[in-house]
């Protein structure tokens, strides 16, 4: 999601600087902080021995795909 805003500049800054527009950006990504999980690990058995109990880790969910929500604030000049 993004939302940009072009403001134009005031009378002598326009003129001196030879400024045609000042664009702020606002850009949020994930705004819904929406988690996308990562497969489950695989593995249940370490393969070490023939009686071994199963992993502790076998079948979670550890981590995500995908970032947290990120906004990120800039401004351009237009001259």
């Amino acid at each position: 999601m993004s939302l940009v805003k072009n403001q134009m500049p005031a009378g002598n800054a326009r003129l001196q600087f030879r400024l045609e527009v000042f664009q702020v950006r606002l850009e949020l990504f994930n705004v819904l902080n929406r988690a996308n999980f990562a497969a489950p690990t695989r593995p249940v058995f370490a393969g070490a021995t023939q009686n071994e109990t199963p992993l502790t880790t076998a079948g979670q969910i550890l981590r995500t795909v995908n970032s947290s929500r990120q906004v990120q604030l800039g401004v351009k000049v237009l001259f």
